[in-house]
């Protein structure tokens, strides 16, 4: 059986280029009060990349208001989370070798595919703050090989597809 493929990409590029500048400016005057609390490769990304802006405007229906709540979040969450700061070798190779996430296939426009198998998933209260760290590490690394080519999508077992 094959797994979808769609254009993920058609919401990000109908986004007019005055609401990406908008974004860009404002999110920009947002970080200058307190610089500490993002990364500097994330407010880099946002001063050069209108995917990293088209993404939020999208999800948000172009409302910039919204949009800009839910970036400056989603950044000052980065930062706090250590997203950047994660490595491959931070997690035990079982978390590798359980095969709970897969990379693969594309959509059409060649952004790759993450599959996540639930039923090899067992929740144990200590490992969850790990398992988390662990799937956003994955995230991150796909999420940059994708930049521009559409959101990301995960593809459950059951041959699910959930946008996020």
């Amino acid at each position: 059986m094959a797994f979808p493929t769609m254009n993920s990409y058609e919401n990000g590029s109908q986004i007019a280029g005055s609401l990406v500048e908008e974004l860009r400016d404002r999110f920009l005057e947002d970080v200058a009060k307190n610089p500490e609390l993002y990364y500097e490769q994330d407010i880099d990304r946002i001063k050069t990349n209108n995917w990293s802006l088209q993404r939020f405007l999208g999800h948000n229906k172009s409302n910039v208001d919204k949009s800009l709540e839910s970036l400056v979040k989603a950044m000052k969450w980065r930062k706090s989370f250590g997203v950047l700061d994660l490595k491959d070798s931070d997690f035990p190779r079982e978390g590798y070798m359980s095969a709970g996430i897969i990379i693969y296939g594309k959509d059409l426009n060649g952004a790759q595919l993450m599959i996540m198998r639930a039923k090899v998933a067992r929740k144990i209260k200590s490992w969850v703050p790990t398992a988390q760290r662990f799937v956003v590490n994955y995230i991150e690394k796909l999420d940059a090989t994708n930049t521009g080519k559409g959101n990301l999508y995960f593809v459950y077992q059951f041959n699910i597809l959930i946008k996020v």
